[in-house]
């Protein structure tokens, strides 16, 4: 990752350590991440900011359809819930605002919500106390989003051989 990425430092790198929450569509894939704010299991204030993806559904049609539900206080299944984002996605894809990062190496249709959070990590050296932050990383996708992505050109190991294609290119001049 390092030599495909001229600008990348290791202090850069983010997904040492990471959890993917793999669920059954786009609505529960926001409900998993209200979950783990509303629990503190991740926190904004120790987020990192310019890593947080979010190409999976755009954020504000998303609060559209959910503050249009809330108005009308229907109690709907979580199917009928993402039928209706993807209606909303539908008619309105010209005002559709993702969180995205350029990552060339990711596939197009790669779709996930990423962010990066920092941990207070204690440990005791010596009977000296030590305090650190280290950042882990989150990934959120749908069900079919996940199956894309260990297949095909969304694949993982596809994505490692265009990385080890560019550090080829960059480093030693080998062309594909």
């Amino acid at each position: 990752k390092l030599l495909a990425k001229r600008k990348l430092i290791a202090l850069n790198l983010y997904d040492n350590i990471g959890v993917r929450f793999v669920t059954w569509n786009v609505f529960d894939s926001y409900r998993v991440a209200r979950f783990l704010m509303k629990h503190s299991l991740v926190s904004s204030l120790q987020g990192i900011n310019d890593q947080a993806v979010n190409s999976i559904y755009p954020v504000n049609l998303f609060l559209e359809v959910m503050d249009n539900l809330r108005t009308k206080g229907d109690d709907l299944e979580a199917s009928q819930v993402d039928a209706l984002l993807e209606k909303k996605l539908q008619e309105n894809s010209e005002r559709a605002e993702y969180i995205t990062k350029d990552n060339h190496f990711s596939g197009e249709g790669y779709r996930f919500i990423k962010f990066v959070c920092r941990k207070l990590v204690r440990v005791k050296v010596n009977g000296v106390d030590h305090r650190f932050f280290y950042p882990f990383e989150v990934q959120i996708m749908t069900k079919d989003a996940y199956l894309e992505s260990i297949q095909g050109a969304q694949a993982h190991h596809e994505y490692k051989e265009r990385q080890k294609q560019a550090a080829r290119r960059r480093l030693l001049g080998i062309k594909d």
